[in-house]
């Protein structure tokens, strides 16, 4: 597994497996010119274990690591980090894509065409694709926030709805459906994902969730997880969010520690 911090400006890659990689490809699948990416400039990271997104303070969205299915939308053939896109407020890498949202508030997807099936953009661009590998496509307008969990998505619009999409397998997009963007909720201000389950906070102060629940995770002390596969047509368990608690005014922050 491979550990990504900023430490005094400096990106530090620990591990075993992240090539710091990427460069233009096939026509039409081509990074953006531009200079080195300075790590004074880094302000998020985020990744999986083949590859690592870095957004910078000026907005610009710059990849390292595989991309030799098209995960980034290009594939991988130099030694350097590559710019993917200007205007960029957040980036998620997903298994086997990647998904990014604009200052403007538009949703962008690349990589597996299979992961966006529920876009109708990203299906007709994926028409006739021999590559079966998207490039950029815009997909949603008007988007607040996005966040992932181990294989699902979630984005919370301007108008308070959130919406998610991927893996359902417990219940994680809030209902029992398995192949198409789902309405979660509407009135939210603030959401997270993780693993195999969905939290988000209404304007109301009301914290919801949804998900797997092996451990109470969702604080209700039950166990009852159960598996939506093969010929099991049960309902998925914990599928409707379930309310945690009353009055909350936001989600706690992962804690700062100051340089050693």
């Amino acid at each position: 597994m491979e550990v990504i911090f900023i430490r005094k400006n400096k990106i530090m890659l620990l591990g075993v497996a992240i090539l710091l990689v990427l460069s233009l490809v096939l026509t039409g699948c081509k990074a953006l010119k531009a200079k080195k990416l300075d790590p004074a400039t880094v302000t998020e990271i985020s990744g999986n274990g083949d590859r690592a997104l870095i957004v910078t303070s000026n907005s610009e969205l710059w990849a390292s690591g595989w991309s030799s299915n098209g995960e980034l939308g290009i594939v991988s053939r130099g030694e350097k980090p590559v710019k993917l896109a200007d205007g960029v407020k957040q980036a998620i890498a997903l298994p086997r894509s990647t998904i990014y949202l604009a200052e403007d508030g538009t949703l962008w997807v690349m990589g597996n065409d299979q992961d966006f099936k529920v876009f109708p953009e990203a299906v007709e661009k994926a028409r006739g694709n021999h590559r079966r590998y998207l490039t950029k496509t815009k997909v949603l307008t008007g988007v607040r926030k996005i966040a992932a969990g181990e294989e699902h998505v979630l984005i919370l619009r301007d108008n308070g709805e959130l919406l998610g999409f991927g893996d359902n397998t417990f219940g994680q997009l809030g209902s029992d459906q398995l192949a198409r963007l789902e309405t979660i909720a509407q009135d939210v201000i603030d959401m997270f994902a993780g693993g195999d389950r969905s939290y988000y906070l209404t304007k109301d102060g009301q914290l919801f969730a949804c998900g797997a629940n092996g451990w109470g995770e969702l604080g209700f002390g039950e166990w009852g997880i159960i598996s939506f596969k093969g010929s099991n047509h049960r309902p998925i368990a914990h599928s409707t969010p379930q309310k945690m608690a009353d009055d909350v005014k936001r989600f706690c922050r992962p804690a700062t520690y100051p340089d050693s």
